[in-house]
């Protein structure tokens, strides 16, 4: 039983690591190009929620196994918070800064925490977020696949954490 959960669990990790990058790559794609953002917006908003009814059901499985990690994934991800919210206050004192760097990061590791349907939303957000801050995308793109893989490595190590304690 507990292999099978911890198999689920890789997959879906796995899932979540596809969609990332397909998204991910698909815009390097068609951003390269002079395309409008009109097009952009609706290319980023309809591909990953038009491929998350195809795996959502293996994600609904997963969340009942998720629920007993969430606990501990949540003081991680807070404390990981807590401390890039320190290190950015003190190495830069204007808003522009925290506005640009500091809310996604904290918009990421609040909605890695639940179903991958919130983590496309957020997704979306990301891409229209980079769309117009094009200068820094390279930057943050790499940021927010290290986050990325960051949460999910936790929640996978918290929820074999959590069953072995039952």
């Amino acid at each position: 039983m507990l292999l099978s959960i911890l198999l689920l669990s890789s997959f879906t990790l796995f899932l979540n690591l596809t969609f990332f990058l397909f998204s991910f790559f698909l815009f390097l794609f068609f951003s390269s190009f002079s395309f409008s953002f009109s097009f952009l917006f609706l290319f980023s908003f309809f591909v990953p929620y038009f491929l998350s009814f195809f795996f959502y059901f293996s994600f609904f499985i997963f969340f009942l196994f998720y629920f007993f990690s969430f606990f501990f994934s949540f003081i991680v991800i807070f404390w990981v918070f807590f401390c890039s919210f320190i290190f950015f206050f003190i190495f830069s004192l204007n808003f522009s800064f925290f506005l640009f760097f500091f809310l996604p990061f904290f918009l990421f590791c609040f909605f890695s925490l639940f179903p991958p349907y919130f983590l496309l939303s957020f997704f979306h957000f990301a891409l229209l977020f980079l769309s117009f801050k094009f200068f820094s995308f390279l930057y943050l793109s790499l940021f927010f696949f290290v986050l990325f893989s960051f949460s999910f490595f936790t929640r996978f190590f918290f929820l074999s954490f959590s069953l072995n304690s039952f």
